[in-house]
């Protein structure tokens, strides 16, 4: 039996220890960066949260059976404002910008979370055949700085390769998370909910109000007025509406004592007595004249007085006609005011700010509605704007003569004029913010898409890492292994969206004539023209199925990426030419040449195997 130089078996030596002690028995450390949400058990605490750091797999072996162990340790762990920061509150999601929108105090308490902890379920992913092992699910307690070892994290088989092992974020879940700093924001939260109880209250004890006024029930509007005030002490309507109470109570008030002083002069002229003249009898007249001329004189003066009094009655029925009329045009126009103020109000609340869309079609069918909202809402505005305008001006303005009607209806047309200016000026504004928000929207929706399509070819990278070609040192007895190889520029691929992959049909790679397999550099130099980039090789595989079911994995996963595929075909007649004076002294794979080993061929090649098998 043939044995090999000292130096060589030296170095075959310290490889395969190397191989066996190190990269078979423990895997190379990897960084994780994963996005992860509440659980959905849990009806408070922030929605979206971060955690990093890293972590290797260490194989152990126990009799027959071999497990893979979980190292990993955690060194970020926060919560995420990316987007749009939530934070869920008895069940109920809070968004920041809905917030602000609300309160105008932005961010304010979502910038002091701070996650301490959580529990989660995690399941080892293997990246090549498992060749029977299991991945069940883990349980890990996570905190900061801290590195969890979880034994039998995966059953394993003895071919499987620690490097081809990963932690699949996708399917991870977290069950409990504990933080902290969160009282500024519920305390904001709970003010909110109590503002929007108050808005309803307050709609609801203006519409009693103003159902109070329309009725001249003034005394109830203004106790109600005032309610509405103390619950939104900011609000200028109840104000200007009990300011006007006031004025109409005044008046009414003043027309009360008007009436009681004329009154008070007719009990007065009732009782002549009190009003009786002085009247000098003239000498001729007999006493039965006398007397004939008084009684006369006095009925003339009652006369006169009660006519006074009839005139005086039916001018302060046509005042109360004309008082009743206008409080009622008035009421009316308060009334129409309030409609459009309404309406106002609907305009400006219509958006798409505080909304999450999930695709384009989404947010373009909620565009379109909350458009129409503002469309109607703006007729609805200028219509009522001008019936309050006309009704304003019957309560407050003259009439009786050709001239005030003229001037009361071009006031009116004025006023009409001016609230379709209004209503357009506000419809306009709005439609230009919906559009603003519509922008932000499909925005933000791309940044999403992009980031989701950069994550998945990052993930098909991690899963499918670089692999090699059996060395004579593995140990391989079969006459060929399975690989299948990919080209491409990775760092074109996970920073521009349009970017293209070459992937090769499932090799199967033949040993050469004396007994060993090409070198992977070799192997890798004859695919270059096949495509654009760096050649990476996938596998080896024991069997074809397995490369079969991997490369088609890969071929989903970059479909799935929005990558452009580009598959050909590498047969055995290409690799027989190919490998016919492959560079065999290569050992390390670099790929170079040596022309002083070229020429040295020896019959020993063939039984280079460190076994002796």
């Amino acid at each position: 039996m043939k044995t090999l130089p000292p130096i060589k078996l030296h170095i075959v030596f310290l490889l395969c220890l190397v191989l066996n002690l190190s990269a078979q028995n423990k895997s190379a450390a990897k960084n994780f960066l994963w996005e992860l949400t509440l659980p959905t058990a849990m009806d408070r605490g922030p929605m979206r949260i971060g955690i990093g750091g890293s972590y290797y797999f260490e194989r152990e072996t126990i009799g027959p059976k071999h497990y893979a162990n979980l190292h990993i340790s955690f060194t970020k762990m926060s919560f995420l404002g990316n987007g749009i920061p939530a934070y869920k509150y008895n069940g109920i999601a809070y968004l920041a910008n809905a917030m602000d929108a609300i309160d105008g105090l932005g961010a304010s308490g979502f910038d002091k979370l701070a996650v301490t902890s959580i529990n989660m379920q995690i399941q080892v992913l293997a990246a090549q055949a498992n060749l029977g092992g299991s991945n069940p699910f883990i349980s890990i307690g996570a905190i900061i700085g801290e590195t969890n070892s979880v034994n039998h994290a995966a059953e394993i088989s003895k071919e499987t390769n620690l490097d081809h092992l990963d932690l699949m974020w996708a399917g991870s879940f977290i069950t409990n998370l504990n933080w902290n700093n969160s009282s500024d924001l519920e305390a904001r939260i709970r003010n909110l909910i109590k503002l929007q109880q108050n808005k309803e209250d307050y709609k609801n004890v203006i519409r009693q109000a103003d159902n109070a006024f329309s009725r001249n029930n003034l005394e109830e509007a203004k106790n109600l007025y005032g309610q509405a005030l103390r619950l939104l002490p900011k609000e200028s309507y109840p104000a200007a509406q009990l300011a006007k109470i006031e004025r109409v109570l005044a008046e009414k008030q003043k027309k009360e004592d008007t009436v009681k002083n004329e009154e008070t002069t007719v009990e007065s002229s009732n009782n002549p007595e009190a009003v009786r003249p002085v009247v000098k009898t003239p000498r001729q007249q007999t006493p039965e004249e006398i007397k004939q001329a008084k009684n006369q004189e006095i009925q003339a003066k009652v006369n006169a007085q009660m006519a006074d009094i009839r005139q005086k009655q039916e001018a302060a029925k046509l005042l109360e006609a004309d008082f009743v009329s206008k409080a009622s045009n008035l009421s009316q126009s308060f009334s129409q005011g309030n409609a459009a103020s309404n309406s106002a109000e609907a305009i400006r609340e219509a958006g798409l700010a505080d909304k999450i869309f999930n695709s384009i079609d989404e947010i373009n069918q909620e565009y379109s509605r909350q458009m129409q909202i503002i469309e109607q809402e703006s007729n609805n505005y200028a219509a009522a704007k001008a019936a309050s305008v006309s009704s304003y001006l019957d309560a407050t303005s003259n009439s009786g003569s050709q001239y005030d009607a003229a001037i009361n209806g071009s006031m009116k047309a004025l006023g009409g004029l001016l609230s379709q200016i209004k209503a357009d000026k506000i419809e306009r504004e709005n439609k230009e913010r919906l559009r603003e928000e519509r922008e932000a929207q499909l925005a933000l929706l791309e940044s999403k898409r992009k980031a989701a399509l950069f994550g998945i070819r990052q993930k098909m990278l991690e899963l499918f890492p670089e692999g090699r070609l059996p060395l004579e040192s593995n140990n391989v007895k079969q006459n060929q292994v399975y690989v299948f190889a990919f080209i491409a520029d990775k760092n074109a691929l996970l920073t521009q969206e349009m970017g293209s992959i070459a992937i090769s049909n499932v090799i199967a790679v033949e040993k050469l004539d004396d007994g060993s397999f090409p070198y992977k550099s070799a192997f890798a130099n004859n695919l270059k023209k096949f495509g654009v980039g760096k050649v990476s090789i996938v596998g080896y595989y024991l069997n074809q199925t397995d490369a079969e079911k991997m490369q088609s994995s890969f071929i989903e996963l970059a479909s799935k990426s929005s990558l452009q595929i580009n598959q050909f075909s590498y047969g055995d007649e290409s690799m027989k030419k190919s490998f016919k004076t492959v560079n065999t002294n290569d050992f390390w794979e670099t790929g170079k040449s040596n022309d002083t080993e070229k020429s040295k061929k020896t019959e020993a090649k063939k039984q280079e195997n460190f076994w002796n098998d």
